[in-house]
């Protein structure tokens, strides 16, 4: 694929189309069934609209995402501004220890009044 070329000033290319980010083009590939599975819905009007929507948002937050699921968190909260987020509160953090075994890594850390091992 050639890369367009850009007129240094306007950013634009000779035709005056502005190159589209990574993350719009990400966000226009989506499939369908990634879209119905985001939204839980499966009708195809409901699908192409929140797409269309999705791709206006990135291209208006250009550069803002590093990946699509990052604008599509931002785009959903925004999208759905009632719905509840879930954050994780840590109360303290433990110190640990990775040991390695034969059996596999363990790390063990010790919290408030008892000392537990996972294994991975």
């Amino acid at each position: 694929m050639r890369t367009p070329q850009v007129a240094p000033l306007t950013g634009m290319t000779p035709l005056g189309i502005k190159p589209m980010g990574q993350t719009t083009h990400d966000a226009l590939s989506l499939s369908s069934g990634t879209i119905a599975g985001l939204i839980d819905n499966r009708n195809y009007a409901a699908i192409d609209k929140v797409q269309s929507e999705f791709v206006d948002f990135c291209e208006a937050h250009e550069g803002e995402f590093e990946t699509w699921v990052l604008a599509w968190q931002a785009f959903d909260i925004e999208r759905n501004p009632s719905q509840e987020t879930y954050e994780t509160e840590v109360e303290f953090i433990a110190d640990g220890s990775i040991v390695h075994t034969p059996a596999g890594d363990q790390f063990t850390f010790a919290p408030q009044n008892a000392q537990l091992s996972l294994g991975f």
